[in-house]
């Protein structure tokens, strides 16, 4: 939460735009139509409010209203959305045997939009589940080659691109017997 002050100008008697002089003593009223304005504290010549941080993308604006001896002022207060910022929160690598398995892919957001990424993967034998907000599950399939693979999972959210490798074992060589043949 941040502190602001606003000063409200007296002109050259000691008037608040309309209001009467400051040498009465009189305190203005302050009310806000935005929740995330708090701490409303109107003294003779200034303004005090706190505002809560932005969690979405959007711009914000609220009005507070100044009132002292029937005249009513407006201010109106402007916030800008928040820079989204998006992490990755596994590991990578993630390893997988040779016969396959489940696993998710974890993300963090710092906003409350939470927008679903796009990801993507080109190898045939890892399938995405569709994402939501906070992760994408996928599968691997049993390798049955004996070379081990590895592929890259892309996941790109607010113009960021993360890339989770995917590394999977070879296939267990079978054993060769050699047997010997008897008449």
């Amino acid at each position: 939460m941040s502190e602001n002050a606003l000063k409200l100008r007296l002109n050259r008697k000691g008037l608040l735009r309309g209001l009467k002089n400051k040498q009465d003593g009189i305190v203005p009223t302050a009310t806000a139509d935005a929740a995330w304005l708090t701490s409303l504290t109107p003294t003779v010549s200034s303004l005090s409010f706190a505002v809560e941080p932005n969690m979405s993308r959007e711009p914000r604006t609220a009005n507070i209203e100044v009132s002292s001896y029937g005249i009513t002022h407006k201010v109106i207060v402007h916030q800008a959305g928040r820079e989204p910022h998006f992490d990755i929160t596994s590991p990578s690598p993630i390893n997988f045997p040779a016969e396959g398995g489940n696993s998710t892919i974890t993300f963090k957001h710092n906003i409350t939009d939470k927008s679903a990424p796009a990801v993507k993967a080109e190898a045939d034998w890892l399938k995405l589940a569709e994402p939501n907000a906070d992760s994408v599950a996928f599968s691997v399939a049993p390798n049955k080659v004996k070379e081990p693979r590895t592929t890259n999972v892309s996941v790109e959210c607010y113009g960021k691109q993360y890339d989770v490798v995917v590394n999977q074992e070879a296939a267990a060589k079978k054993p060769f017997y050699m047997g010997l043949k008897s008449n």
